[in-house]
């Protein structure tokens, strides 16, 4: 019986080494096709991030520029095309913050309360380095028409899944509390004299109707931004003083523009909303 035991063994040895090396062959298989699969996709991943790249490009271009409908289109599109991936959001949005950046930064009141609005995120440094390079090129007309597209992308983001990836990107990367604190330092407090010289240099400001603009599309119905706008200043000094100004008129139409941020604000959070409706009310009753 031992002895044909031992036989027995000797048989199953080569069949057991046999299964062994198959599975080793077939993890070795898998591996490599991951691999090759990973591959693919970050090259796939890498050509629509030039296409998009190039799409950018075109923007500032004057057969664009001069076509407010295909500027329009434009801007309705331009969050889908990124599928929700995060280096193709990355890509759309450097491409426009340097040009923000650099229209800010003629104003003096919006430059003195200005960090840099190019945000660190991760995106490859070549990529990175023509983005960055490419406003210092740019007309003062391209640079405005960079800056419209990027207000009209944010402005027409609805509840999507791709536009409240995208408003969660904008608002953890700083940039809603860094325009939140370049209108807290622009507007003056809601009881100095609005005939006064203040609030004239305020509603004057070149920048302040993109920055209310863009703070009215990221926050609108999303909390994480409604709460950084509205604890910028100090205190609600912020809410009072975009109370003040909408009930103001400009050229530029900023009462109405302070309106609708703090309509965006009010949206789906009903702490703000009664924040606002004891602003209006407290209005009403002196004026009574």
């Amino acid at each position: 019986p031992v002895q044909c035991c031992s036989t027995h063994q000797k048989k199953q040895a080569p069949r057991a080494a046999s299964h062994k090396f198959c599975h080793k062959a077939a993890a070795a298989h898998l591996r490599k096709q991951g691999k090759q699969q990973h591959s693919s996709s970050s090259s796939s991943q890498e050509v629509r991030g030039e296409q998009l790249a190039a799409l950018l490009q075109r923007v500032g271009s004057p057969a664009v520029r001069e076509q407010p409908k295909i500027v329009q289109l434009l801007a309705h599109v331009l969050p889908f095309l990124t599928y929700g991936n995060d280096s193709l959001m990355c890509v759309l949005v450097h491409h426009f913050l340097p040009h923000l950046e650099l229209l800010m930064q003629s104003s003096q009141e919006c430059k003195a309360s200005l960090v840099s609005l190019v945000m660190p995120l991760h995106m490859p440094l070549q990529q990175e380095a023509h983005i960055h390079q490419q406003p210092l090129h740019a007309s003062a007309q391209e640079r405005e028409a960079y800056v419209d597209c990027f207000v009209s992308v944010v402005q027409r983001m609805g509840n999507e899944a791709t536009a409240c990836q995208l408003r969660a990107k904008l608002t953890d990367a700083g940039l809603v509390e860094r325009l939140a604190q370049v209108v807290a330092d622009t507007l003056p407090a809601a009881d100095v004299d609005k005939q006064g010289t203040a609030w004239a240099n305020a509603l004057a400001t070149p920048c302040l109707p993109h920055v209310l603009q863009l703070l009215t599309g990221i926050s609108r119905g999303y909390e994480a931004a409604q709460t950084q706008v509205a604890q910028s200043g100090s205190g609600s000094s912020l809410l009072m003083s975009l109370h003040a100004l909408e009930e103001m008129s400009s050229e530029q139409q900023m009462g109405s523009l302070a309106e609708q941020l703090l309509l965006a604000l009010s949206e789906g959070n009903p702490q703000l909303t009664l924040s606002i409706a004891q602003l209006r009310e407290a209005t009403v009753d002196k004026k009574r």
